[in-house]
């Protein structure tokens, strides 16, 4: 008993002590907020105190601070107070009233021509707007902000206003207008190097492509978003986007996909308390193995959702459960229960779309009461306007005859006194003429000075520019002639290998057949060596055309005759007889440079053949779509897959991703230059020893100008020896 009453003690002193320490801060901030324009720091700590306090205390604070700033003359404290008091009014859920105090401040500001402080107003009634409901006054607010915004060059707070209105277009169902201001949001992030902006962005225009159907669109931005994410290693964004690409999937039947994904997005989610992710990722997986008749697992993970969605009232996810679970008994033949379910989710359906027409109806109420209340504040404010200028007006005639009256007594006292006063400045001013004269000469010659000197350091700037300008033909020169001089005498020593064979060929018929098998294994790996050098000079030749050569756009007019072509130069080099299954979908013209789309597919080929799987049949898919933006190029096979670890530098330069791996690392650095030089990305999802997918999205170049246009080459291969 002794022990309980304690702790209980203990508790009491701790909370106490907490909420000193609370009060202790508030004031601090205080103080600073009400004698500081400039300072936006304790605003923000006095907002986020607002957010973790109780109600009543809140309260308190802020009629404390209304009496303190009665006084102030400072506009821009007055606005942040309006601010503070509509944050706290929407923290206990008194939207209405919040929209007014917001209105205020917006009006203050405009009035007083404060732009920052009119920005942030704006931003506020467009937040405000969207809580309750009215998007079409959110966009006015919103599109005011941005605007204000760009004009002071905030372009952080302009890239989240970007996103906010196409969140806005996204509530009301317009996704094509919420795809613009999300493709602007994320072309500006990109612009400014706002990574967290570029996730967010990415990540909602998969969302809205995904509504407008388009799968393939939504796809490739999800994946941007995917591979953002891992940069910012921001777990919890990572399962989001896992979750979203696994939907996706899912749609596109790639279930095997599609469940490695949301498995990721449960592990991730339930890791970091994102309850709400993880029991959609539940419902997604519950639906795939009921469509696959897999019924038991199907139920194991309805249930785990059913769980999450109970514990944290998540009504929307209660109602996915319960149509699930009625699909699933359907399956089992209870039917009967089967139908009360499909009941319950109805009811909580209809529950959800009543409460939303009642708070939209509330919403409205709120707006037309607050736009009375503004009304009427506006015609007080203006009454009390014309009386302070009657007072000030009589005041004024008071203190003009007063002055008056004391010019007429003592004018003739001033003039002689200002007579003497301008003689001495006529006096100071003549010294001060002589005196500048002094200065100017000593500007000019130090103005002379300077002028040698900046001569002097130009001279300096343009010999350092050609001598690196003269380094940098030394480089290229190098280049050249490494990848094209050295490939000389190895050709001249595959000649001498070949007449050597020729001329050892007679040990074949020698008694001493250990001797003989030893001379041919040493020139069979001394050929080896030289195919691999052989290998390493075309390379950096192709890595010199890579960098040197201009793009020369053609239409290929049989993409079968090409997929034919590169399936062989690919055998070339693997000759292992495995088979590549080709599917091909063309909805337009395919124009693109030919010679590094050969290189790109030759070498996805390359890989997929040399790192086949060991324990069951390869296989391998190559698919290819041409639209009239974008062509997709995918090549999947069942191999040894990539390590984790290494996903994030496969593109660089001399990686290897295999312990099997005979190359010199270069073959997939060549893609992603490709790739680029095409003005395109690249993307890899592997799972080791299940399934390797690489994905290439290259422009289709409809529109290429009749310069950079060339005829068709068949003939111009790539050969890997």
């Amino acid at each position: 008993m002794k022990k309980w009453l304690f702790l209980l003690f203990y508790g009491f002193l701790l909370s106490s002590f907490t909420l000193a320490q609370v009060d202790e801060e508030w004031e601090k901030n205080e103080l600073i907020f009400l004698s500081s324009k400039e300072d936006m720091s304790a605003y923000n700590e006095m907002m986020s105190l607002i957010s973790t306090s109780e109600e009543q205390k809140n309260k308190n604070r802020i009629s404390s601070l209304r009496e303190k700033i009665k006084d102030t003359t400072a506009i821009e404290i007055k606005i942040r107070f309006h601010w503070l008091e509509g944050h706290f009014l929407e923290h206990i859920e008194k939207r209405g009233l919040a929209l007014e105090k917001n209105l205020r401040a917006y009006k203050l500001s405009k009035e007083n021509n404060l732009l920052q402080e009119r920005a942030f107003s704006a931003k506020n009634l467009a937040t405000n707007y969207i809580r309750l409901g009215l998007e079409e006054q959110a966009i006015i607010y919103a599109l005011d902000a941005s605007q204000i915004f760009t004009k002071i060059n905030d372009k952080q707070n302009k890239a989240s206003l970007l996103y906010t209105i196409g969140d806005i277009y996204f509530q009301v169902e317009n996704y094509r207008q919420a795809i613009n201001y999300y493709d602007y949001g994320y072309d500006y992030a990109v612009k400014n190097s706002f990574l967290w902006e570029q996730r967010y962005t990415a990540n909602n225009l998969g969302v809205a492509y995904r509504e407008l159907g388009s799968l393939d669109s939504s796809l490739y931005h999800y994946r941007i978003a995917q591979q953002l994410a891992t940069q910012m290693k921001d777990s919890i964004a990572i399962a989001l986007v896992a979750g979203n690409i696994g939907e996706i999937l899912y749609k596109k039947k790639d279930y095997e996909q599609a469940i490695y994904l949301l498995e990721q997005d449960i592990r991730l989610s339930t890791k970091h308390g994102n309850l709400g992710s993880a029991a959609n990722a539940f419902v997604l997986l519950g639906r795939i193995y009921r469509e696959r008749n897999d019924l038991l697992r199907a139920s194991i993970y309805l249930d785990s959702a059913y769980k999450i969605a109970t514990q944290k009232k998540m009504i929307r996810t209660m109602a996915s459960v319960y149509e699930e679970q009625a699909k699933l008994l359907v399956e089992k033949d209870s039917f009967e229960t089967a139908l009360y379910l499909e009941r319950k989710a109805k009811s909580i359906r209809d529950s959800l779309t009543h409460r939303e027409v009642a708070i939209n109806l509330a919403a409205i109420q709120n707006a037309f009461e607050n736009g009375q209340a503004v009304a009427q504040v506006s015609i007080l404010e203006k009454e009390n306007e014309n009386k302070q200028i009657i007072i000030f007006a009589i005041t004024i005639g008071f203190i003009i005859a007063i002055l008056l009256l004391t010019v007429l007594i003592y004018q003739n006292q001033q003039k002689r006194q200002l007579n003497k006063k301008l003689s001495e400045k006529n006096k100071e001013t003549a010294e001060q003429n002589e005196r500048l004269k002094d200065k100017k000469e000593k500007i000019a010659q130090l103005n002379k000075r300077l002028n040698k000197k900046v001569e002097q350091r130009t001279k300096e700037l343009e010999e350092s520019v050609e001598n690196l300008a003269e380094v940098q033909n030394e480089l290229d020169s190098f280049m050249y002639r490494a990848s094209h001089d050295l490939r000389a005498p190895l050709v001249r020593l595959e000649g001498l290998n070949n007449l050597l064979k020729m001329s050892l060929s007679q040990l074949e018929n020698s008694e001493n057949l250990q001797l003989s098998y030893e001379v041919f294994t040493y020139l069979d790996l001394f050929e080896s060596t030289l195919k691999q050098m052989d290998t390493m000079l075309r390379r950096l030749m192709q890595l010199h055309d890579l960098i040197e050569e201009e793009l020369f756009f053609s239409e290929i007019d049989s993409v079968q005759l090409f997929i034919e072509e590169v399936k062989t130069a690919a055998y070339d080099y693997v000759p292992n007889g495995i088979s590549i299954h080709t599917t091909i979908e063309i909805h337009a013209s395919f124009i693109t440079d030919v010679k590094w789309l050969r290189l790109i597919v030759i070498n996805l080929l390359r890989n997929s053949l040399l790192y086949h799987t060991m324990n069951e049949q390869p296989k391998i898919d190559l698919f290819i779509k041409v639209e009239n933006e974008k062509i997709l190029i995918e090549v999947t096979d069942n191999g040894e897959g990539i390590a984790t670890e290494l996903m994030g530098a496969i593109f660089n330069m001399f990686v290897r991703s295999s312990e099997r791996s005979i190359g010199n690392g270069l073959g997939l650095y060549l893609v992603k230059k490709a790739v680029n030089k095409l003005g395109g990305r690249v993307f890899c999802n592997s799972t080791p020893f299940e399934k390797t997918t690489f994905s290439v999205y290259i422009p289709n170049q409809k529109e290429a100008s009749k310069g950079k246009m060339r005829e068709n080459d068949t003939n111009e291969m790539f050969v890997f020896a």
